[in-house]
C-alpha cells in the first residue's frame, strides 16, 4: 500500500513535468492580444501545474516517511521477537541443565536411601539376634545363680553336719567322707562361679563389639 502511494505521487509529479514541457515547446501566437490571452492562460496553467507538482512531491515525501516509519516499526518488532526467542531458548537450555542436575541428585539420593534401608534392616536383624542371645545368656545366668544358691545351702548343711559329727566325736571315716563331699561341692560352686563370670564377660564383649562395628 505504501509503495502504491509513493508511485502514484511520483507519477503525478512526472505528468506535471511533461505538461510544463509541452507548454514550453508550444508555437508562438500570431497577435499581441492572442499572446496576452494565451500568456495569461499559460501562466495560470503553469501555476496550477506547479501546485499539483508540489502536492505530488509532498505526498511522495509523506508516503516515503510513512514507509520508513513502518519499516522501522517492523524492524523493531522483529528485533523484539528475536530477542524474546533467544531468551526463551537460553532459558530452555538452563532449565534442561537444572533438570539433569536434579535427576542426578535424585538418583544419588535413591541409592543412598536404598543403602541406608539395607543397613537398617541388617541392624534390626542383628539387634534381634543380640536380644535373643542376651535373653538366653540371662536365663543361663539365672540358672547358675539358682544352682549356686542351692550348692551354698548344701555346703551350709554339710558344714552343720560336720560340726555336729565333730562335736559328737563320731567315726573319722564319716568325717572324711563329709569333708570330701564339702570339697566337691565347693569345687562345683567355684566352677559355676567361673562359668557365670565367663558368660557375663562374653555377653558384654559381644555387645560392645557389635556396637563398635555399627559405629
Amino acid at each position: 500500500m505504501l509503495e502504491y502511494g509513493t508511485l502514484g505521487a511520483y507519477g503525478g509529479f512526472v505528468t506535471v513535468q511533461r505538461q510544463l514541457q509541452d507548454l514550453r515547446i508550444a508555437p508562438p501566437l500570431p497577435s499581441l492580444k492572442a499572446k496576452e490571452f494565451f500568456g495569461s492562460a499559460k501562466k495560470e496553467s503553469f501555476c496550477s501545474l506547479l501546485e499539483d507538482a508540489e502536492f505530488a512531491k509532498s505526498a511522495a515525501i509523506k508516503a516515503r516517511q510513512g514507509a520508513e516509519a513502518e519499516l522501522e516499526d517492523v524492524q523493531s518488532q522483529l528485533e523484539e521477537v528475536l530477542r524474546t526467542k533467544n531468551e526463551a531458548e537460553s532459558r530452555c537450555l538452563q532449565l534442561a541443565r537444572e533438570k539433569g542436575a536434579l535427576q542426578v541428585q535424585l538418583e544419588e539420593m535413591e541409592e543412598e536411601q536404598a543403602e541406608l534401608m539395607k543397613k537398617y534392616k541388617a541392624a534390626v536383624q542383628q539387634m534381634q539376634s543380640d536380644q535373643k542371645l542376651m535373653i538366653e545368656q540371662t536365663q543361663q545366668i539365672l540358672d547358675l545363680e539358682s544352682e549356686k544358691h542351692h550348692l551354698k545351702e548344701q555346703v551350709q548343711d554339710l558344714n552343720s553336719k560336720m560340726d555336729h559329727l565333730a562335736s559328737q566325736a563320731e567315726d573319722s571315716h564319716a568325717v572324711r567322707r563329709l569333708e570330701a563331699k564339702v570339697r566337691e561341692l565347693e569345687s562345683r560352686l567355684e566352677l559355676e562361679q567361673t562359668a557365670k563370670a565367663r558368660l557375663e564377660v562374653s555377653t558384654t564383649t559381644h555387645i560392645l563389639k557389635r556396637q563398635s562395628q555399627e559405629l
